[in-house]
């Protein structure tokens, strides 16, 4: 699978598994931890989104921490979900992605508040 497609798979992943109506809801740690890996392995090898990985890896490794901080996970959704908003606002953005990618931002947003 081409990494476009692979993104845009996590992507309706991600979103669908936030989404419960018109609130954000809580993740299993499992849950959560497949998703980030999901990620990881759709933007490898995309140069231009080497920010995005690595904040997820940052993520990841804090997760996996006996006792995770969570004003560090916090901060690391805050900063996901900015660079989602980012993401979104790009010139080469299409209009498709750019709405879901501003809906993954709010999502991630909210769920940064559980920390």
């Amino acid at each position: 699978m081409e990494t476009v497609e692979r993104a845009e798979h996590m992507l309706v992943d991600t979103l669908g598994a936030f989404q419960h109506g018109t609130e954000t809801k809580l993740l299993s740690e499992s849950h959560g931890k497949l998703l980030i890996e999901g990620w990881l392995n759709a933007l490898d090898g995309n140069l231009n989104l080497a920010v995005v990985r690595n904040t997820l890896r940052e993520l990841r490794d804090e997760l996996k921490k006996p006792s995770p901080n969570n004003s560090v996970i916090h901060g690391i959704l805050v900063s996901l979900a900015s660079q989602a908003h980012e993401a979104a606002r790009t010139a080469d953005t299409e209009e498709v992605w750019a709405a879901r990618l501003e809906e993954l931002s709010v999502a991630l947003y909210h769920f940064s508040r559980n920390f």
